[in-house]
């Protein structure tokens, strides 16, 4: 009688042991390309984290050419009247309701 179980437990694993080991192993490999830590779900969050900084890059780069932009007007050999009185203002050595007046010379 025991014999006959094992003859059945043995039969059994060799028609279906290797079976089951590779839906095991499929399994295993179709929760971690989701899971994983290059999974699928993790390729979502990088996809995001990228847009999220191609739009910080656009508004660091815009930031730049306004930057560019002032540098430009200041380092020009005719300043821009405006631009110095913005200068004057805001570092305190005009108030608000001062007027400049510059000789064009």
């Amino acid at each position: 009688m025991l014999d006959h179980l094992l003859y059945k437990q043995q039969k059994f694993w060799r028609l279906h042991g290797f079976t089951l080991l590779m839906v095991a192993l499929a399994i295993y490999f179709i929760y971690h390309s989701f899971s994983g830590n290059r999974g699928y779900f993790a390729f979502l969050e990088t996809r995001e984290q990228l847009t999220a900084a191609e739009q910080e890059l656009k508004a660091i780069q815009k930031q730049r050419e306004a930057l560019d932009a002032t540098i430009e007007r200041l380092a020009s050999h005719q300043i821009d009247p405006d631009l110095l009185e913005d200068h004057l203002r805001q570092h305190g050595y005009i108030r608000d309701n001062e007027v400049i007046l510059l000789d064009n010379d």
